[in-house]
């Protein structure tokens, strides 16, 4: 079999991505070096444009500002928005076959797998969907943004899913714990298939850096990384802050932001202690965010997918709550700590353990990394991803 070429279709954009510092992730579609030729598509992009990612690899943008007004104003997109699924769709099907593109994977199964399923119905591109979340527990945590909607409508984005879902020759999730929601929101069981997170580890190969001097001085970091959203449970995250500040030795650090970050950082005004205590740094570089990983006494991710495997990597002691796939990489008591879902109690017991035992946070820390690294490793990661396009490509249609 001759080398082929990918279209991953994702609603991004490229200035967010720029923003959160995950842009390197797009250069590692490729498989390392298995896809000869890959085009990343975003249809739903703020501008139109070309950027080059890597040598044989371009992101193309098809944005909101092909039609007046539609880079500013939400109303007109959603007026527009049959023209937009056109466009990408019509983009999709030339560039498929300018290209001899032989997959089309969407990183969702609603308005990105709309566009790749109609613009792979002429031609012989195979049509795949990757699953990234359970949305409906995303929906369930956080009902105004926690998932996709259709036209404001949780209900019609489920229909669209479950048609697109069953019309994907595969159905790739990124944890086997999704198995089970992409069978019930409508694909086939037996199209379903694993392809793991994959994380650049070298990073943390590297010696670490010294923690910063000004950051909470006089104080172990208790280090979360994340969107600042329901569904990552902020809320039980500032919890857990407001109770570790009365011990004055600690500080939480959060890095990122999100709908929740005004109402947080409301919440510390005319609070000087326990300003002291928890601190927002906001969106920061990715090696910044590594750094404090690498940094922190203990790393407090509830929710999380790569920066749980981050977390996990910096071979520092990492707590989470045992939800969704957690636990296939962290093993409660051995390589991590695991919690029920919206135990703070459980939270704040878990660090104040490792706060309380040096010796016990570096030994399940050091175990945290060595699972990080044999499971989720970039390199190893690819030859299973590249495994899975094989079978697919070697199957008749």
């Amino acid at each position: 079999m001759s080398a082929p070429a990918l279209m991953f279709v994702s609603s991004s954009d490229y200035d967010g991505l720029i923003a959160k510092g995950v842009t390197g992730m797009i250069a590692e579609r490729s498989e390392g070096g298995f896809f000869r030729r890959v085009i990343s598509l975003h249809p739903l992009a703020r501008k139109t444009r070309v950027v080059p990612i890597a040598p044989g690899h371009d992101l193309v943008e098809l944005g909101f500002d092909a039609l007046p007004g539609g880079s500013r104003s939400r109303a007109l997109r959603l007026l527009y928005a049959p023209l937009y699924v056109a466009r990408a769709a019509l983009a999709i099907r030339r560039i498929v076959r300018e290209e001899g593109v032989d997959v089309v994977r969407a990183s969702d199964p609603y308005w990105g797998a709309l566009v790749a399923w109609l613009g792979t119905r002429s031609g012989s591109a195979r049509f795949v969907i990757s699953i990234h979340a359970d949305w409906d527990h995303l929906h369930a945590l956080d009902p105004r943004n926690g998932a996709p909607k259709l036209f404001g409508s949780r209900k019609a984005s489920r229909l669209l899913a479950r048609f697109l879902l069953s019309r994907a020759e595969r159905v790739m999730c990124i944890r086997k714990s999704l198995f089970a929601p992409a069978e019930r929101a409508g694909a086939r069981r037996e199209r379903l298939r694993l392809i793991p997170h994959g994380v650049n580890l070298a990073p943390f190969r590297a010696p670490a850096p010294p923690p910063p001097d000004d950051l909470a001085p006089g104080r172990r970091i208790v280090f979360f990384a994340g969107r600042l959203s329901r569904e990552n449970y902020v809320d039980d995250v500032f919890e857990a802050g407001r109770r570790l500040a009365r011990r004055g030795d600690v500080a939480l650090v959060l890095a990122g932001g999100g709908p929740e970050e005004e109402r947080l950082r409301a919440a510390l005004a005319g609070d000087p202690e326990l300003t002291q205590a928890i601190c927002f740094l906001g969106f920061i570089p990715r090696d910044e965010v590594l750094a404090l990983r690498r940094a922190a006494a203990v790393n407090l991710v509830p929710m999380g997918g790569y920066s749980l495997i981050e977390a996990c990597a910096s071979g520092r002691p990492t707590i989470a709550y045992d939800v969704q796939w957690h636990s296939e990489l962290i093993e409660d008591g051995a390589s991590g700590r695991l919690v029920p879902e919206g135990d703070v109690d459980g939270l704040v017991a878990g660090v104040e353990a490792f706060l309380d035992d040096p010796d016990l946070a570096d030994r399940i820390g050091a175990a945290g990394r060595a699972r990080a690294f044999a499971l989720h490793d970039i390199e190893k990661v690819f030859l299973v991803r590249a495994g899975v396009y094989r079978e697919l490509l070697e199957e008749t249609p």
